[in-house]
């Protein structure tokens, strides 16, 4: 068990969690970005304020192309994941393909509860649908090695 958690501290794992607090936070602020655009729309909010609002949100916001390149390198390899998981097991939502990266990168339950913003029992509820949507049954078959044998 000591070498195994050794594994889930290093460097690019640290990076992993801290990468995921700061993709929900750009998340967020583009949903914000798109809220001030339909509140503009509908006239709750003046072209003036809205474009003021929006300017400052984009400025919080790096551009891909300031990424680090370990940051692209998580960023392309999360992408391929997901679309590797999406296109065999089309019944896994957006939130259980970041669970499965997560749990593919070796993070804790309390590790994905932080990144993603959802509660450890939450968490223990979406590794049970991954289970049953990709069909892994028994004790013998850890969810983690499945997952890492669907992307490789």
């Amino acid at each position: 068990m000591a070498s195994s958690r050794a594994i889930y501290h290093t460097h690019e794992h640290m990076l992993r969690v801290i990468h995921g607090h700061l993709q929900r936070k750009r998340t967020g602020l583009f949903e914000l970005i798109r809220l001030i655009e339909d509140l503009r729309q509908v006239g709750a909010l003046s072209d003036d304020v809205a474009r003021t609002l929006s300017t400052q949100m984009r400025s919080l916001l790096r551009s891909d192309d300031d990424l680090t390149s370990v940051e692209r390198e998580i960023l392309d390899r999360d992408t391929r994941y997901q679309t590797i998981l999406q296109k065999q097991y089309p019944g896994l939502t957006s939130i259980l393909l970041l669970v499965c990266v997560c749990t593919i990168d070796g993070l804790t339950t309390k590790e994905i509860a932080s990144v993603i913003g959802r509660s450890e029992k939450s968490i223990d509820h979406y590794r049970q649908e991954i289970r049953a949507i990709i069909g892994v049954t028994g004790r013998h078959q850890t969810l983690r090695n499945e997952l890492t044998i669907i992307v490789s």
